[in-house]
């Protein structure tokens, strides 16, 4: 059962402290900024933004930021340079000397396209309903027009069903369309894991969505996290919006070692 993060950081502090390094996974919609009426509105707080800055620099901390979001839309957005960028649910990966990007999605960038403008046929006739691709991925956002939501799914559905190339997954008034390639968040997280020097690190994981499941399963022997309480999840606690995130991470800052890491040891 989910526990609330807060009630528990004591138990926690021997972890962090001890730790050889800590490898932050972190969602940015809902988790580092809070949602907002569309896509383009969303951004980090300031203070957000400088604790995260703070950590990176850091020789304990290795810091990723898990996302939906491609990492052209991501990077100006977190605008920091010292961190690893994993967008596109972890199709794509860059920082810190790392750089990758999934083979299969990006044969099916032009499949992607052309399923895309199939879609805006139907889907630009419901108001308020936004397509946002993403070249590896795509998003259908219905925050602004929920009552097109039954809509949305029979048109995104109609598409989709028998599909080899593409799956769908349902997120917070959000259809992701995805290529149908055995790599998300988890698979990235996994892949970051395993670079030398991280292997020894302790994982946490933060996140808000459906999609963040995949990270708190690639961080299960870690510290994972939900942001809002949900009736079914694999994180081992919960905090409640934004704000508790930033402040688990001033938290996080103040317990961890101050270690001079270097590669090999």
């Amino acid at each position: 059962m989910v526990q609330p993060l807060f009630d528990h950081l004591n138990e926690l502090q021997t972890r962090v402290s001890e730790a050889e390094r800590i490898l932050l996974f972190l969602d940015f919609d809902g988790t580092l900024a809070p949602i907002a009426k569309t896509p383009g509105q969303a951004a980090m707080s300031r203070e957000t933004g400088q604790v995260l800055a703070d950590l990176a620099a850091r020789k304990t901390f290795v810091v990723v930021i898990v996302s939906g979001r491609a990492i052209a839309d991501l990077r100006p957005k977190a605008n920091i340079p010292a961190l690893i960028y994993a967008g596109n649910h972890g199709l794509e990966i860059s920082g810190a000397g790392l750089e990758f990007a999934e083979p299969e999605a990006m044969e099916r960038k032009p499949a992607l396209e052309d399923l895309l403008r199939e879609m805006a046929a139907e889907l630009h006739l419901l108001p308020g309903v936004e397509i946002e691709s993403k070249e590896l991925s795509a998003s259908i956002h219905f925050r602004q027009a929920p009552e097109a939501h039954e809509d949305v799914r029979r048109i995104v559905e109609s598409r989709i069903s028998g599909s080899k190339l593409f799956c769908v997954r349902e997120g917070k008034m959000i259809y992701e369309i995805l290529p149908c390639v055995p790599w998300r968040k988890d698979a990235a997280v996994n892949w970051i894991r395993k670079m030398p020097g991280f292997e020894r690190g302790l994982a946490i994981c933060i996140g808000d969505d459906a999609t963040d499941e995949d990270l708190f399963a690639a961080g299960a022997d870690g510290i994972t996290v939900r942001v809002g309480e949900a009736a079914k999840t694999a994180a081992q606690y919960f905090v409640t919006d934004t704000d508790d995130v930033r402040s688990f991470l001033v938290w996080l800052g103040a317990h961890a070692p101050e270690k001079q890491w270097q590669n090999g040891q």
